[in-house]
């Protein structure tokens, strides 16, 4: 009867522990990243609408492939 309440109580305070966690630390910093990345939308959304303005770079309307996976296709050599 005594392993059946610990085990209880473990997971009481398991499920507790990781709550507390989600609610004080996880979902403040998802809100501080989603604030971040309206803030940059904002930014860019304005940059992109006023194009000509003195002192900003010019940016193209097309978005330019750089890095990732190589453009032609491996080879492999069977020989010995």
């Amino acid at each position: 009867m005594s392993d059946n309440r610990n085990m209880v109580i473990a997971l009481i305070l398991s499920v507790a522990i990781m709550l507390g966690w989600q609610f004080l630390y996880a979902l403040p910093q998802a809100e501080q990243q989603r604030l971040a990345y309206e803030a940059q939308q904002q930014q860019q959304a304005a940059q992109t609408q006023t194009p000509g303005t003195p002192g900003s770079p010019a940016t193209s309307a097309t978005p330019q492939a750089g890095g990732g996976v190589a453009a032609r296709p491996a080879r492999l050599s069977l020989a010995r």
